[in-house]
């Protein structure tokens, strides 16, 4: 499968499906009590699909990997704002369970494209220091 558009990245993808499960799981009425937990945890849920679409956009190397610096941060953050959910009953356990799942799968996606640009950024300086 040919990658034409940021929305055929299997990251994307993923970060989109916990995004719109995110939106779900706050429409309950335990969020209203804390406005600004919900808000938090949609920002960085979009904050993911975001980071990845710039990264992809992006005309470099250097600013593909900023990205997904940002897009991994953005994860870390929304991890960490599901559990204190959790914790508070906000959110149930099923929920919770399908979240990490997807929040680390993504996670794990991105530390593999990291490792990639790194590889390819390696292979681009041994070639270009080559004396022929």
């Amino acid at each position: 499968m040919s990658v034409r558009r940021v929305q055929d990245l299997i990251i994307w993808q993923v970060a989109r499906e916990v995004a719109a499960e995110i939106y779900r799981q706050t429409l309950d009425e335990a969020f209203e009590r804390d406005p600004h937990l919900r808000a938090d945890l949609r920002r960085r849920a979009r904050a993911i699909m975001t980071h990845i679409a710039v990264g992809y956009e992006a005309e470099t190397p250097t600013g593909l990997a900023r990205s997904f610096i940002r897009a991994a941060q953005a994860a870390t953050d929304l991890a960490s704002l599901v559990q204190i959910t959790t914790d508070l009953e906000m959110l149930g356990r099923p929920a919770l369970a399908g979240m990490f799942t997807k929040v680390a799968e993504i996670s794990r996606l991105i530390k593999g494209w990291q490792r990639a640009l790194r590889t390819h950024r390696l292979a681009q300086r041994l070639t270009s220091t080559r004396v022929n």
